[in-house]
């Protein structure tokens, strides 16, 4: 069970940003930057990387949370701040590299 909670921001930004894929389809929104695809398997490597007890795969996670905070703190008008996710990102992959470095070290 402890490994599925690896998954829960890759899972959570897979659905979301499939959600804002398929509105782009239909035309309510705009075009969605592969980017946020890249950025999405990035997740996902970090999960099944800490779940494999490799703790150094927080690296392939940590910077979606730097780039959250960047993007917070330009000045573009939008309603909705990034920087709060990026921060919570950060502190989560923080705390996942420690967990699954203690697993590591308790396998050894």
């Amino acid at each position: 069970m402890k490994k599925l909670v690896y998954y829960i921001p890759a899972i959570i930004t897979l659905v979301f940003v499939g959600f804002v894929t398929i509105l782009a389809i239909k035309g309510s929104v705009g075009f969605i930057n592969p980017i946020a695809w890249i950025l999405t398997a990035m997740l996902f490597i970090a999960a099944i990387l800490l779940a494999k007890k490799q703790w150094w795969g927080f690296i392939f996670g940590l910077p979606i949370g730097i780039v959250l905070i960047y993007m917070g703190m330009q000045e573009t008008g939008q309603i909705f701040k990034e920087w709060p996710i990026g921060v919570a990102f950060v502190v989560y992959y923080i705390i996942c590299a420690i967990l699954s470095f203690e697993d590591w070290r308790a396998s050894k």
